[in-house]
C-alpha cells in the first residue's frame, strides 16, 4: 500500500519563508533599537558616575551599569508596537533625573534625597538662581543621550515592528534578568571582599546583601554600588523612614545613657554675670574661615571680623568642622538652635520640623525671641521650625523689600534688627540669618570695596565670594556700631556663626574649609585653636550666657572644655586630635541625635 504523499504547494512554502524573513527583520530592528536605547542610557549613567568621582573599577562598574540599563529597558520587548515609544519616555525621565543629581552634586557634593524632590519647601529662588553656573558645555551630551533613541524609533520604524512572540519575549527577558542578577550579586561580592580586607574578616555575603538595601549615608557610594535601579529601589523602600518612629527600650536608654553623660556641673564663673544679658545670634550663609585676616589687592576681605577676633571679651574659633547633611543650611540652624546633629538620611527641618525640641529658647528663657530672615518662612520649613525652636515671632521676606534691593539683603536684615530690638522686653533673644553669601555670590543691591572691583589671576565665583563676605563684614560693623550708639550693646552677647562651608569654584579643597565661630562681649577673651565641632556651639553658647547645671546640654561638647580637641564629620571621619576622652561620645552623637529626632523624644511630658 502506497504511502500517502503530502505535498506543500510552492506558494505556501513562499509564503513561510517570506514571514519568517520579516520575522527576523523585525526581530533584528527591535533588538537594534533596544541596543541603542540600552547604550544611551548605559553611558548616561557611566559619564554621571565617573562625574561624581565613583568610577574605580571600570569592568566591574560598566557590568552594572550596562546590566542595569538593559533591566530598565526590558520593556521594549514586552509592550506591544504602538506603546513602544514609552522606551524614549523612560530614557528622557531617567536622563532628566541623572542631570539633576549631577547639578545639584556639583553644588551639594551629594545625590538629591527623594523625599525632598516632592517638597516645594526644599526650592527657593536662589537655588535655581545657581543652576547657569553650574552648567557645562560639555553637558550637552545629555541631551545627545536622549535624541538617538528618539531617531532610531524613527528610523528603524519601530511601532510598525510586529509583536515578539511569547516564548521569545519570555527567553529575552529570563536572560536580561540573570544578566542583571549575576552584576548584583558581583557588585555584593565585591562589597564583602572589600569589608573583609578593611574591616572584620568574617563579613559574610549575606552581611553585604543586607548593608545594600540599607539606606546609608553616603548616597554618592550607595549609587556606585547599586546602580540607579537597585539605587532608586532602596530609596523608596525606605521612604516609610521619614515617618517618626516608636523607640525599643533598649534605644531609650541609649538617649537616656548619653544626655546623663553631658548634664553640667557648672560653669566659670567668669561669666555667671551673663545670665540675664541679650543674645544676638547671627547665622552667617556660607562663611569659610579662610577669609579671615585674607588680603586681595592689599584690602582686607574682612576687617571687621579681623578685629573681632582680637577684641577683649572676644572667644573665637576659625577651626570648627561643618556638620550639616541633607538640610544643608536648615540643617546649620537647627545645630545652633537646638544642640542635636542632622539625621542619617534627609532633611529634618523637612520632615520633623513640628517636633517638640529642646532649644536655646527654652534653655535660656528670655523675656522675647524673634527669628529674621531675608526669604519667605516655607522655603526648608522654617516657618515651622521657627515655631518648634520657641521663637515668638518669625519676621520673613525681608529681602523682598525695596531697601533690600537698593542696599542689599544682609543690610535689609540688620536695619530691620535694629528696628525691632528697642521693641523687644529684655533680656531678648534674636536670631539674624544672613543671605548674601548664598551662592552664586551676587547679591545685586550689596556694595564692597573698591579695590574688590577688578580681581584678575582668580575665577570669577572666588572674586564674587570675596566681594560679598566684605559686603556681610562691612553691614556687621555697621550694626555693631549703631547698637553700641544706642546704648544697647554692653549688656548683649553677640554669637556669629557660619551655617556651614561651602566650595568655591578656584579654592581647593574649599569644600572641607572649617568654618567660624565668635562670640563677643562675653567678659573673657579666648582664641581656641583646636578643632572643634559645629555641634559644640550650642552648650559653648549656654556657658558663656551663664546657664549652669542644665538637663540639656546638647550632644556637643563645650569649646570651652581644653579635652575637646576634634570632630566626627557628616561621613563618620574624626577630624582633628583623637581624645580617648571623648571620641566615642562624638561618635555616638550623630546615633544619639538620629533616635531623638526621628521619636520626637522630648514630646514626652515626662522627658520635658
Amino acid at each position: 500500500m502506497a504511502l500517502p504523499v503530502f505535498i506543500i504547494p510552492e506558494s505556501n512554502l513562499t509564503s513561510m519563508s517570506a514571514k519568517k524573513a520579516i520575522l527576523s527583520e523585525s526581530f533584528v530592528k527591535l533588538a537594534a533599537f533596544y541596543i541603542v536605547c540600552v547604550l544611551s542610557l548605559f553611558f548616561a549613567t557611566y559619564r554621571f558616575t565617573l562625574a561624581i568621582g565613583q568610577t574605580t573599577e571600570v569592568v566591574k562598574d560598566s557590568v552594572v551599569l550596562l546590566t542595569d540599563s538593559m533591566l530598565l529597558l526590558s520593556g521594549i520587548w514586552i509592550i506591544g508596537p504602538r506603546f513602544r515609544w514609552t522606551a524614549c519616555l523612560v530614557i528622557a525621565v531617567c536622563v532628566f533625573f541623572i542631570y539633576a543629581n549631577l547639578l545639584y552634586f556639583r553644588y551639594w557634593h551629594d545625590i538629591i534625597p527623594f523625599h525632598t524632590i516632592i517638597s516645594v519647601k526644599s526650592y527657593n529662588g536662589l537655588v535655581f538662581q545657581n543652576v547657569p553656573g553650574l552648567i557645562r558645555c560639555p553637558d550637552a551630551v545629555y541631551l545627545l543621550f536622549v535624541c538617538i533613541p528618539i531617531a532610531a524609533y524613527r528610523l528603524l520604524f519601530v511601532r510598525n515592528i510586529p509583536p515578539v512572540k511569547a516564548s521569545h519575549k519570555a527567553v529575552v527577558v529570563t536572560v536580561i534578568f540573570l544578566m542583571f542578577a549575576t552584576a548584583q550579586i558581583l557588585a555584593t561580592n565585591a562589597i564583602k571582599n572589600y569589608i573583609r580586607t578593611t574591616e572584620n574578616s568574617n563579613y559574610t555575603f549575606l552581611q553585604a546583601l543586607d548593608n545594600r538595601f540599607t539606606m546609608q549615608s553616603n548616597r554618592v557610594c550607595m549609587w556606585k554600588a547599586s546602580g540607579l535601579a537597585m539605587y532608586s529601589l532602596v530609596q523608596v523602600c525606605h521612604i516609610p523612614d521619614y515617618r517618626k518612629k516608636v523607640l525599643a527600650p533598649d534605644q531609650r536608654r541609649v538617649i537616656e545613657s548619653f544626655i546623663n553623660s553631658r548634664q553640667s556641673v557648672g560653669v566659670s564663673s567668669a561669666f555667671s554675670g551673663n545670665r540675664n544679658h541679650n543674645l544676638i545670634l547671627i547665622i552667617v550663609e556660607s562663611l569659610n574661615s579662610g577669609v579671615i585676616d585674607a588680603r586681595v589687592n592689599g584690602v582686607e576681605v574682612t576687617p571687621i571680623l579681623n578685629r573681632l577676633v582680637r577684641d577683649h571679651g572676644t572667644i573665637s574659633c576659625v577651626d570648627v568642622v561643618s556638620q550639616v547633611k541633607d538640610g544643608g543650611s536648615s540643617d546649620g540652624q537647627m545645630i545652633y538652635n537646638t544642640g542635636l546633629l542632622p539625621i542619617n538620611n534627609g532633611c529634618a527641618a523637612l520632615i520633623f520640623g513640628d517636633n517638640t525640641f529642646p532649644s536655646l529658647v527654652s534653655s535660656l528663657k528670655p523675656s522675647s525671641a524673634k527669628e529674621i530672615i531675608a526669604e519667605a518662612g516655607y522655603i526648608w520649613n522654617h516657618d515651622v521650625t521657627s515655631e518648634s525652636y520657641g521663637y515668638d515671632e518669625l519676621i520673613q521676606k525681608v529681602g523682598d523689600s525695596r531697601y533690600a534691593e537698593e542696599h542689599g539683603h544682609d543690610a535689609a536684615l540688620f536695619k530691620r534688627a535694629l528696628d525691632e530690638i528697642p521693641k523687644m522686653p529684655q533680656p531678648y533673644l534674636l536670631e539674624i540669618t544672613s543671605l548674601s553669601m548664598h551662592k552664586p555670590f551676587m547679591d545685586k543691591g550689596a556694595s564692597f570695596h573698591e579695590n574688590l572691583t577688578e580681581l584678575d589671576g582668580i575665577s570669577a565665583p572666588l572674586a564674587n565670594y570675596y566681594r560679598m563676605t566684605n559686603y556681610f563684614d562691612t553691614q556687621l560693623g555697621m550694626f555693631i556700631d549703631e547698637l553700641k550708639r544706642m546704648g544697647l550693646y554692653d549688656n548683649t552677647i553677640i554669637v556669629i556663626a557660619s551655617d556651614h562651608n561651602t566650595e568655591i569654584e578656584g579654592v581647593e579643597n574649599s569644600e572641607d574649609s572649617p568654618i567660624v565661630f565668635m562670640a563677643l562681649n562675653t567678659g573673657e577673651s579666648m582664641r581656641i585653636d583646636r578643632t572643634v565641632g559645629q555641634i559644640d556651639v550650642f552648650p559653648t553658647i549656654l556657658d558663656v550666657m551663664g546657664c549652669e547645671n542644665m538637663s540639656w546640654r546638647g550632644v556637643g561638647i563645650s569649646m570651652l572644655d581644653q579635652e575637646n580637641s576634634s570632630a566626627v564629620d557628616a561621613d563618620g571621619n574624626l577630624i582633628g586630635r583623637s581624645s580617648a576622652m571623648y571620641d566615642r561620645l562624638k561618635a555616638e552623637a550623630w546615633d544619639v541625635s538620629d533616635l531623638i529626632i526621628r521619636s520626637d523624644y522630648f514630646s514626652d511630658p515626662g522627658i520635658r
